[in-house]
């Protein structure tokens, strides 16, 4: 196992991720995204130079060599994608779909968003797309609703920034995360 200090865009460049079987659902709720996003803007607007710290994650390379395993970090990876695709809905020119890009990926011939959940209603899915006319999906379960109350809810606050493109670029370059990484998923049946 190695260590690795990656900004957002290089970690979500380069991989897509599958949380581990013994993780649980998406449990974050619009409250704490709240926080996540007023703790970014207010880094950013003390000094845009400067990087924050998003914390550790362990992640165990797959035998699918663009799949990741996800043991610690599932919740704030999942939370980016959903903060990455609504940032890329508010940004224009190019910084809008590099934005989108590290949200999503290209699987076969469909986009998938960047961290796979597997919920019945593929409330993350339709998101990464901007599809809104699933909405009313009944398959919908709690955790559907919570990810489309939290894309509401940082929509509404990333649409009030008056530098934006700007807020997009930092994000992408200055938010660290200290991702310690395995060469595969065994040994690491001790986090499960």
């Amino acid at each position: 196992m190695f260590s690795q200090l990656m900004s957002v865009r290089r970690l979500f460049s380069h991989s897509s991720f599958k949380p581990a079987k013994v993780q649980r659902q998406y449990v974050w709720n619009a409250q704490e995204c709240e926080i996540f996003h007023n703790d970014l803007e207010e880094a950013f607007g003390a000094s845009n130079s400067e990087d924050y710290y998003l914390g550790p994650m362990i992640l165990a390379d797959a035998q699918d060599e663009d799949v990741v395993w996800v043991y610690d970090g599932q919740q704030r990876l999942t939370t980016l994608t959903i903060y990455l695709s609504a940032l890329s809905q508010v940004c224009d020119g190019p910084e809008q779909s590099r934005t989108a890009s590290l949200s999503q990926v290209q699987r076969k011939d469909e986009i998938r968003p960047r961290i796979d959940l597997r919920t019945r209603g593929g409330a993350l899915t339709r998101v990464v797309r901007g599809v809104r006319q699933f909405r009313s999906d009944p398959r919908n379960m709690p955790v559907d609703w919570r990810i489309y109350s939290i894309e509401k809810m940082f929509l509404e606050r990333l649409k009030r920034m008056p530098q934006v493109n700007e807020f997009a670029r930092w994000v992408q370059s200055h938010i660290l995360i200290n991702v310690l990484w395995a060469k595969d998923e065994s040994g690491l049946v001790l986090f499960d």
